[in-house]
């Protein structure tokens, strides 16, 4: 099963065409990254004093990325804020993007079609290859918006990453985008009432989400003024 990263990504791809719309050239380099701290918040191993990111305990992720991002904030001379890492994680994990297509190529969920590997832009192709996983993700993602399915963790994650990328389009058609988009608001601003999520976690989805909807916004903004 795809990671929440991964699961983002694949989202944000199309189906058939594989390739990226151009709004999430600007906010996958900051949303990607904030997955992986959700991965963190959920397995317990990151959690947060005020607004400051810490690393709880001597629990180990598994996962090479998160392993890897687990170092990045343990080696912080001092705890820094989860808006630095919001901003900051893009910089510091540039290859994020490669490493997660890799994975998805490796594991024949998409497949390559451009003939070499390239740097995955709007214009590049890779398509699903195998659409069980990319279908059950989004199919949890439209119960909990559309028919009030009480989301889990991971699922109030890419809800609220999915706003802020502004990729619900990829999820619904046009005459359910306003209802769903109505209801993503609800379920991001309840957040913190989730009855299948420990409070704890919720707290840090919710802010994790909030820095990362704000980075997307100033560079978004930044991009349109160059």
């Amino acid at each position: 099963m795809p990671n929440l990263a991964e699961s983002l990504l694949l989202i944000a791809l199309d189906d058939k065409e594989g390739t990226l719309p151009s709004r999430a050239a600007t906010a996958l380099p900051f949303a990607l990254p904030a997955m992986l701290l959700h991965e963190l918040a959920i397995l317990s191993i990151v959690t947060h004093k005020g607004n400051r990111l810490l690393v709880s305990g001597r629990k180990r992720p598994e996962d090479p990325l998160l392993l890897d991002l687990m170092t990045l904030i343990q080696s912080a001379r001092v705890p820094r804020t989860v808006k630095y890492w919001a901003g900051k994680l893009c910089e510091l994990m540039p290859d994020l993007q490669e490493r997660l297509l890799d994975r998805l190529l490796e594991d024949s969920i998409l497949r390559n079609d451009n003939g070499r590997y390239l740097k995955i832009s709007s214009s590049e192709q890779f398509p699903l290859q195998d659409e069980l996983g990319d279908q059950a993700i989004r199919a949890r993602l439209r119960r909990a918006i559309l028919e009030d399915e009480k989301p889990d963790a991971e699922s109030l994650a890419l809800i609220g990453m999915i706003r802020s990328c502004g990729l619900l389009g990829e999820l619904f058609s046009r005459d359910e985008r306003r209802e769903a988009g109505r209801r993503a608001r609800e379920i991001v601003e309840e957040s913190a009432r989730a009855k299948k999520v420990r409070k704890p976690v919720s707290d840090l989805i919710g802010l994790i989400n909030q820095e990362v909807s704000s980075a997307i916004l100033a560079a978004d903004s930044s991009s349109r003024e160059s």
